[in-house]
Parts: structure tokens; C-alpha cells; sequence
């Protein structure tokens, strides 16, 4: 007698890929709204930003060739090519429109200032460090189990709320604060937990 192998959860019983795909676009997002604004918008990107698009690159490999040519295998049942679409499609058409109508501002907006650079190790670790947990925690005995996939599912949300914040942030209330407005610590969190759960997912 043949034996059915054992379903496979994923994260909220959600298709494999679908939380990743939700944190790419949105990372895409972010990037996307801040390199477009216009020129009288004074705001800086991000650093946090340069280590979440480096997921993304892990995002579209990750998901090339993976699982079966079923719906119920792909993000949201959505065929896996049109995420990667938005992400890489995305950020070449803003990155073309900027370049091509304000090179300057372009240029400008993804220079990081000597300020912002000083970020930079510390955003570093909490890449390398999330991802490389994130990928150990995939070893565990507990990978398989309901209230360990939900729990990183729900991490990953608090994140995507967090980008939203930044996002605000960046946009409506840091240029109108002398002193600037610190969000380093915010940023270190959310580039250590999504990376955390790329390394756990991919």
C-alpha cells in the first residue's frame, strides 16, 4: 500500500513564498516612493534600505525553479515570475525615470551622506547576524511546527508595519525636525528581522 506523504505548512497556511513576497515588494516600495519624490521633498534614503535590497536578489533567486508548476505551490496562488516582475521591474522603471528626467537628484538621493555612513557596520551585523540565525533556526526540530512558522509569519508583518513607519517617517516628520529624527535602532531591528526570515525561508 502506497503511503500519502505527510502535508507541508507554511507560514498563516498561506502558499510557500508568500510572506517573502509581501516583505519584497515592500522594501520595493519604500525604495521605489523615496527615490521618486520630488526634488522640493528633502529626504535622505535610508542606509537600511542598501542591506533590504540585497534580500531581494536572494528573494528572486530563491524563488526561481522552486516547487511545482501549480498554483497552489506559488505566493498568494499567483504565478512566482510576477513578484520578481514588480521587485526588478519596479526599480528599473524608477531608477530609468529618474535617471532620464533628474539625473542629479538621482545621484543625490542614493549617495549616502558621511552621517549616514557611520550606520553602516552596524546595519552590516544586523544583516549577516538576522540571516545567518535565520538560517541555523532552519535546522531545528521545531522548523515544521504551526506555532514556529506563525510566529516568524508575525514577525515578519510587525516588519512590514515598521516599513510603513519608516516610510511616514522619512517622508512627514524627519525633514521637519532640526536635529533630525533617530531611527537607527528601528532600522537596525527591522534589517536583522528580515533577514532573519529570509535566512529561515529561503
Amino acid at each position: 500500500m502506497q503511503i500519502e506523504p505527510a502535508e507541508v505548512r507554511h507560514p498563516l497556511n498561506l502558499p510557500p513564498g508568500s510572506i517573502r513576497a509581501i516583505l519584497a515588494v515592500m522594501i520595493t516600495g519604500l525604495f521605489i516612493v523615496l527615490l521618486v519624490l520630488p526634488a522640493d521633498r528633502v529626504v535622505e534614503l535610508p542606509l537600511f534600505l542598501y542591506p533590504l535590497l540585497s534580500l531581494l536578489l536572494v528573494f528572486t533567486v530563491t524563488h526561481s525553479g522552486r516547487g511545482d508548476a501549480t498554483t497552489d505551490t506559488q505566493p498568494f496562488g499567483m504565478p512566482r515570475w510576477i513578484f520578481r516582475l514588480i521587485v526588478l521591474g519596479g526599480i528599473a522603471i524608477a531608477v530609468s525615470y529618474q535617471f532620464i528626467n533628474h539625473r542629479d537628484l538621482l545621484i543625490q538621493r542614493l549617495t549616502p551622506t558621511t552621517t549616514q555612513l557611520s550606520e553602516w557596520p552596524v546595519l552590516l551585523g544586523a544583516l549577516f547576524g538576522g540571516f545567518i540565525i535565520g538560517r541555523l533556526l532552519r535546522y531545528g526540530p521545531w522548523k515544521s511546527t504551526a506555532m514556529y512558522q506563525d510566529m516568524l509569519a508575525w514577525l515578519a508583518l510587525l516588519c512590514m508595519i515598521g516599513l510603513a513607519v519608516e516610510t511616514l517617517a522619512v517622508i512627514f516628520i524627519r525633514p521637519t525636525i532640526p536635529e533630525g529624527l533617530n531611527l537607527r535602532h528601528l532600522e537596525s531591528f527591522l534589517t536583522a528581522a528580515v533577514a532573519l526570515y529570509f535566512g529561515a525561508r529561503s
